[in-house]
């Protein structure tokens, strides 16, 4: 039987994102039966697993309980690394799993009865939502279960016009508290009517995909027989894995496409806004044709795609700038976590040092330089305001306004304080990113012009729920449809078989890993079995095509994971790899990624600083 598994949910931590899969202590109904009591199925003859992710946290069997004769699972803070860690971690702990509800069921209710205790936790959630066949949320609850002795919460509602139904759990807790934190869970009971969950049946749905929705790809032209419709005024290039060097190839290219046939006058990457800043002065001639090599290296830890073949974007958007009354632009949306030691935005401003612009430029630099405290964060916004009549003359007003912008939004000396403020700050990336591509896109885009946007699928998608466990927090797409309507185009790009550039789990170095076949009935697995090296599929128009594919992001997981989208409401268009690369050059990625890089970064600023003192 075909076991549902959507939306699951990406928590991004602060340098690494650390998945905790619970597949491994699900491995066998052995493991279920004998340990403890967490034990029901949803397709016969295969355990239940529950998708999970945690932020510094750790999943264990709690031998010092027993409920039932038997032990809990339990989820407790991470012990404190002396080496590696600058705080006490948090617990910030969300279970996830989507069912589909067939249409006989919908005059029924369902009822979830969980059986679980907190400890020191500040917030203990048990979330239900109810998806259309759109995934439109249609009803939502959510279930306080903070308690310090074990109860079970009981939530009830009816499956009119519901086709998916999720549940999740939400456990947070801050780091102001000492003591032991856990979320610990003895067992949970889902009831259809009369009938045990795992006792419902649920017919295999076979993907089928007509041959004349299906564009193959020259794999020397790839855009020979594709076209995007020119009333687009927003195309997004979702891609499903992240570290997928054919995945860069195409963009690449689909980018140049654009440029010379669609009017884009912009390019968004999902990347930290500060070292795409740099990359704009560079396709502007700005910045000097010598310092691409650097540049690249910035590059490689924080923008999606294979730096090597990036870079030969941006020289190529350079030569097509030159000349040109009317540029092109590139901007990265994403606000980041601001790395003192790279430093961008004081590489941003040196590269309009010279002078002619000392004057007014080096107390800015110094400010720059020394950005360890809220009162200097301050005194660089003041200095600003006072010489924003000569700054613009030195950087122009756009380019000003864009800077000003980068250094408002970089904020890491208010770090979020408890678990809760960071939880949702980082469940509001999606309209963070969103927002920043606006101010980009009202910055540099005139009515007629168009921009592209480069992101991971589970961003770029129209109508997806991206935090499960927390309602009515959307995708980046879902808000660009919102605001564009039709003009917004989203194109999904995914693979079969081959190599991605990732880290695994508890790595930070990233390696070539190869990805398992995909899973059977899949959309990778159909497309695959089309014998086609690269296609394009076009779902049809107002006929529901919901599917697996495949969600890949920093991290490599050998178990991967999948979503069941629906590509007829999310996407416009999809196009397959059957078999694809990882990324160029590891040795320039790998240096990019280093701290000794970053450290040379910090020496060559200081030198800049010192010297200001002889002239």
């Amino acid at each position: 039987m075909n076991k549902k598994i959507l939306l699951p949910i990406l928590i991004l931590s602060i340098g690494c994102i650390i998945f905790l899969a619970s597949g491994s202590f699900f491995q066998s109904k052995e493991n279920i039966e004998d340990k403890f009591n967490f034990s029901f199925r949803y397709a016969e003859g295969e355990d239940f697993k529950w998708r999970l992710t945690a932020l510094s946290s750790e999943l264990q069997i709690d031998s010092s309980d027993i409920v039932n004769n038997k032990y809990p699972l339990c989820l407790t803070v991470a012990p404190f690394n002396n080496q590696s860690d600058t705080r006490p971690h948090n617990l910030t702990v969300a279970f996830n799993q989507m069912f589909e509800i067939e249409k006989k069921y919908n005059k029924d209710s369902i009822r979830i009865i969980l059986n679980s205790k907190s400890i020191n936790l500040t917030q203990s959630l048990l979330n239900v939502i109810k998806f259309d066949c759109e995934f439109n949320v249609i009803q939502t609850i959510e279930k306080d279960i903070k308690h310090e002795e074990w109860k079970n919460d009981t939530v009830l509602l009816s499956l009119n016009n519901t086709q998916f139904i999720q549940i999740g759990i939400l456990a947070l807790g801050d780091y102001a508290i000492t003591e032991k934190r856990k979320f610990s869970l003895d067992r949970m009971e889902v009831q259809i009517g009369n009938c045990d969950l795992s006792e419902i049946k649920i017919k295999e749905k076979k993907l089928k995909l007509s041959d004349k929705n299906i564009i193959p790809l020259d794999t020397v032209n790839l855009f020979s027989n594709i076209s995007v419709p020119p009333d687009k005024k927003i195309i997004a290039l979702g891609e499903t894995i992240h570290g997928n060097g054919s995945i860069s190839r195409f963009q690449v290219e689909f980018i140049k496409k654009m440029v010379k046939e669609n009017n884009c006058k912009l390019v968004l990457f999902e990347s930290c806004m500060y070292t795409t800043l740099l990359l704009d002065l560079y396709i502007h001639g700005i910045i000097p044709e010598e310092k691409i090599s650097d540049l690249k290296l910035d590059l490689s830890p924080s923008t999606v795609g294979d730096p090597e073949i990036l870079t030969e974007l941006f020289k190529w958007l350079k030569d097509y700038n030159q000349g040109k009354t009317k540029t092109v632009h590139i901007a990265g949306n994403h606000n980041g976590w601001y790395n003192i030691l790279k430093s961008p935005l004081f590489d941003y401003v040196y590269a309009f040092y010279n002078n002619n612009t000392s004057k007014h430029l080096r107390p800015l630099l110094v400010l720059l330089n020394n950005r360890e405290n809220t009162e200097n964060y301050n005194n660089i916004l003041a200095y600003m305001d006072t010489h924003k009549q000569e700054l613009i003359n030195i950087m122009g007003e756009k380019n000003f306004e864009i800077f000003h912008y980068a250094v408002l939004k970089n904020t890491p000396l208010t770090p979020s304080t408890t678990t809760e403020e960071l939880y949702h700050e980082l469940n509001s990336r999606d309209f963070s990113m969103f927002n920043n591509s606006m101010k980009f896109i009202n910055t540099w885009l005139s009515e007629e012009e168009s921009a592209v946007v480069v992101a991971h699928l589970g961003h770029t998608n129209k109508k997806y729920v991206m935090r499960g466990v927390i309602p009515y927090v959307f995708s980046m797409g879902y808000y660009f449809e919102k605001q564009f309507g039709e003009a917004y185009y989203n194109i999904g790009i995914t693979a079969g078989e081959g190599e991605i550039t990732a880290p695994l789990p508890r790595e930070s170095v990233r390696r070539i890993v190869h990805m398992k076949k995909p899973v059977q009935n899949s959309f990778e697995d159909v497309c695959s079995s089309k014998q086609l090296p690269w296609l394009c599929f076009y779902p049809p128009a107002n006929k529901p095509l919901i599917t697996k594919v495949r969600l890949i992001g920093n991290i490599y997981t050998p178990t991967e994971t999948y979503a069941e989208i629906n590509l007829t409401t999310l996407t416009d268009a999809f196009i397959f790899i059957k078999r694809s690369e990882g990324y160029k050059n590891m040795n320039e990625v790998a240096k990019g990624d280093s701290l000794l890089f970053q450290i040379e970064k910090v020496h060559e600023r200081n030198e800049i600083i010192k010297s200001f003192g002889s002239k």
